[in-house]
């Protein structure tokens, strides 16, 4: 990201105190100060963030989505209720960058013994993704 745009931008968080584990915080987006830059340098910005999030290649995801398969636990499906499985949760999983659908299947299956739902296996796509699609969203307006 050009020097100038990544000076000026500027995360915000939300302090909060959890009932079970005390004080933390929360990334919850990105603003962008009012710095010198130019229009050039800011579309470059642009383009480096829309190449990040782009989404993965459909047999990427389901290769991953193998390895996930075969590395947790799950019920005992029909051939043609995992096909059906697999595939929702491919085309979710597609929306996502390849790096980030890569690193979220498989830290799951280093963490978690049973295989995601879907809404599980979004909302940890959705975590780490999260900083990429705030920058998208505050360099879409500057």
């Amino acid at each position: 990201m050009p020097p100038s745009v990544a000076s000026g931008l500027q995360a915000t968080t939300r302090e909060f105190v959890d009932p079970v584990y005390g004080f933390d915080s929360e990334f919850v987006g990105y603003s962008l100060a009012a710095v010198a830059m130019n229009r050039s340098e800011v579309d470059d910005a642009r383009s480096i963030v829309e190449a990040a999030l782009a989404p993965a290649d459909p047999s990427f995801v389901r290769i991953e989505l193998a390895r996930l398969r075969a590395s947790t636990k799950a019920r005992t499906e029909s051939t043609a209720d995992l096909a059906m499985i697999l595939q929702v949760l491919a085309e979710e999983c597609a929306t996502y960058p390849a790096d980030v659908v890569q690193h979220a299947l498989r830290q799951w299956a280093r963490r978690e013994v049973w295989f995601p739902s879907l809404a599980e296996l979004r909302d940890e796509l959705q975590r780490r993704s999260k900083r990429r699609r705030a920058l998208r969203e505050c360099l879409g307006y500057a």
